[in-house]
C-alpha cells in the first residue's frame, strides 16, 4: 500500500486503488486518471425537478469543483451530472488524495473502460 493512500484507502474503488499502485510503482506521479467523484449526501432528482435538492446538488458539486481548480484541475475538465450527484474529471495521484479527504466526498472510482457498467 502507498502510504499516502492509507488515510484514504477506504473512500477509493478497489480498481482505482490497483491503477494508483501502479503509478507509484512507475513513478508516473504527473500522469492523469479518469475518476468520478461521489459526494457523501447523494441527491436523485425526479424527472419533475425539485428546486430544492436540485439546489443541494448544485451547492455540491461547486464546492467540489473549486477544490479540484485550487489543485489544478481546469474548470472545462470537470464534468457535472445532472441527474445524480457526481463528478468527473481526470487528476493526478496527489489531486485524488486531495479530493479524497474531503468530509463530504464519499468515494472516488476508477473512471476508466472498466467503468461503463456503472
Amino acid at each position: 500500500m502507498i502510504a499516502m493512500l492509507e488515510d484514504v484507502d477506504r473512500k477509493l474503488d478497489p480498481e482505482l486503488r490497483r491503477v494508483l499502485i501502479d503509478i507509484e510503482s512507475a513513478g508516473e506521479h504527473d500522469r492523469t486518471v479518469p475518476v468520478l467523484i461521489e459526494p457523501v449526501e447523494q441527491v436523485f432528482l425526479a424527472p419533475e425537478i425539485d428546486t430544492a435538492k436540485t439546489e443541494r446538488l448544485q451547492a455540491q458539486q461547486e464546492a467540489i469543483a473549486r477544490e479540484l481548480q485550487t489543485s489544478g484541475v481546469p474548470e472545462k475538465a470537470i464534468e457535472r451530472f445532472a441527474l445524480v450527484s457526481a463528478l468527473s474529471a481526470d487528476l493526478t495521484l496527489d489531486q485524488i488524495v486531495t479530493i479524497a479527504r474531503r468530509s463530504d466526498v464519499k468515494i472516488v472510482r476508477f473512471g476508466g473502460q472498466a467503468q461503463v457498467g456503472l
